[in-house]
């Protein structure tokens, strides 16, 4: 539960960033989310070795995100 309302925190708080600085409010929307929200859910539930399994399935997906995103700045570039 803590860490939904944390998630939720982070979301509001990026709206009201995005108004003045989007990029900033890109990297506070990515970063708590995924990283933080996950690891606290994971470890909570399944212990250490989940936590390092989802820590490299993270790696993998902002890797393989990142791509789709460069591409997609491009195309609206």
């Amino acid at each position: 539960m803590l860490t939904l309302v944390l998630t939720v925190l982070v979301l509001v708080g990026a709206y009201f960033l995005q108004q003045g600085h989007p990029f900033l409010a890109g990297i506070v929307a990515v970063a708590p989310i995924k990283i933080i929200a996950t690891s606290l859910m994971t470890l909570e539930e399944g212990g250490l070795a989940r936590l390092h399994d989802v820590i490299g399935g993270m790696l993998i997906g902002q890797v393989t995100w990142g791509a789709v995103l460069l591409i997609v700045w491009f195309a609206v570039k």
